[in-house]
């Protein structure tokens, strides 16, 4: 729409700046456990949530002290700060906080 909320474009990188590094309310690897490992686990999405060999590597590369939310109710599209990349499939779609034009992804069925 044209006003999106902001945790739109901020909803992860609010939990680990603002609720991990700032308020320490929850530790980092349980929150990127929480994004990550236990909704795979949830959906059955056997190749997503882990880093291992031979599964798909979907990965955020970002700097614990730094990443950051911008968004705000008068700029609700700013993206965040902290991230270095992501890579989606083993593909780096965004690097230095601009995209690559690369789309890898894909739909992902539960159980798939």
């Amino acid at each position: 729409g044209a006003r999106p909320h902001p945790r739109g474009y901020g909803c992860f990188v609010r939990i680990l700046g603002h609720y991990v590094r700032e308020l320490g309310a929850i530790g980092l690897e349980d929150a990127v456990h929480r994004m990550s490992g236990l909704p795979a686990q949830r959906f059955a999405i056997a190749d997503r949530g882990r880093i291992a060999e031979g599964l798909a590597a979907d990965l955020v590369v970002f700097d614990p002290t730094t990443v950051a939310d911008r968004a705000t109710w008068e700029e609700p599209r700013r993206t965040a700060v902290g991230i270095d990349a992501v890579v989606v499939n083993g593909r780096i779609i965004a690097e230095g906080g601009q995209p690559t034009g690369t789309l890898p992804g894909r739909v992902i069925p539960r159980g798939g």
